[in-house]
């Protein structure tokens, strides 16, 4: 997947999703397998776990007064949701994996122009899902990314 400056946020998304599609196995059988890792929160029942990725904050600098590029930092929340803290510790180790070693390689982040992957924080959520108890770790993550117009 190219990243473009007219679609670069919605393209970084679906580049991080699709390689943690590859890269996670889903601990659980599903009816529809795209059902585990999603670019929205869920709006309808779902079965957990479910790993979830949605942008939070973009900043854009300029890279010179006369310059038409921009310098990126985009930050983005995966929000493991699952049954179990033991489930979502394992998960989130499997994420931060995934993701630090998709930097370098083939199809990798600096292939796509995406840099610098930094976890800013880690925070455990435990919430009420009705009669069930859903545990969760928010991951902050920052990307970087050049863009020119």
């Amino acid at each position: 997947m190219a990243i473009t400056t007219s679609t670069f946020l919605k393209n970084i998304i679906l580049f991080i999703r699709d390689s943690l599609r590859n890269s996670i196995t889903d601990p659980i059988s599903r009816t529809t397998p795209h059902d585990f890792i999603l670019t929205a929160y869920p709006k309808k029942k779902v079965q957990y776990p479910v790993i979830t990725i949605k942008q939070t904050n973009i900043t854009s600098i300029k890279m010179g007064m006369q310059s038409e590029v921009h310098w990126v930092e985009l930050n983005l929340e995966v929000r493991i949701w699952a049954k179990t803290s033991e489930q979502s510790d394992a998960l989130t180790e499997d994420v931060i994996n995934a993701l630090r070693s998709l930097e370098f390689g083939t199809s990798s982040t600096t292939d796509e122009k995406i840099y610098s992957f930094t976890v800013n924080s880690v925070v455990p959520i435990v919430e009420a899902d009705g009669d069930n108890t859903v545990h969760s770790k928010v991951l902050e993550i920052k990307y970087n990314c050049i863009l020119e117009d």
